[in-house]
């Protein structure tokens, strides 16, 4: 009985379709700003937070993550070092994956994604209610069309 009402309520909760069932993650994962990373070819490598890393690992296979959950792959200094770059605490020139990266995928509502926007060097390719994408201002790949909240702004 317990086993047929699984099965049951997964069939209800769980989407068929590949877009309803992105459309669902979207809610809290990047599904939009990877798309539009893949679409305009932004430049690698990416700097990402360290929560969407697995799912950027799965959706955007060409660019590998800077950081994800997985506690072991990383020293621990890596991880010191990334939170209190991510909290501000020390300047993201401390941490060499944010020196290195020329596409960096944020959460619009952080401290570094604020941080980021305002700073010379830097600009934001595309934001949508969850995430905000920059690339440093010297890649000149995405700098003819800046896209704010989905759409161009000329």
């Amino acid at each position: 009985m317990s086993l047929g009402l699984v099965v049951l309520l997964y069939g209800l909760l769980v989407p068929r379709d590949r877009n309803a069932l992105l459309g669902r993650m979207a809610e809290n994962l990047p599904v939009r700003a990877c798309d539009y990373i893949r679409e305009q070819q932004l430049p690698a490598p990416i700097f990402n937070t360290q929560t969407w890393g697995g799912f950027l690992t799965w959706y955007l296979p060409e660019y590998p993550v800077a950081i994800d959950g997985r506690r072991a792959l990383y020293p621990d200094k890596w991880e010191t070092d990334y939170f209190r770059v991510m909290k501000v605490l020390a300047p993201y020139q401390d941490f060499a994956p944010m020196i290195q990266a020329r596409t960096l995928l944020l959460y619009k509502q952080s401290v570094m994604g604020d941080a980021l926007r305002n700073l010379a060097g830097f600009r934001v390719a595309y934001e949508d209610n969850l995430a905000v994408v920059l690339v440093h201002d010297n890649d000149t790949r995405a700098s003819s069309r800046e896209l704010r909240n989905g759409t161009a702004s000329n």
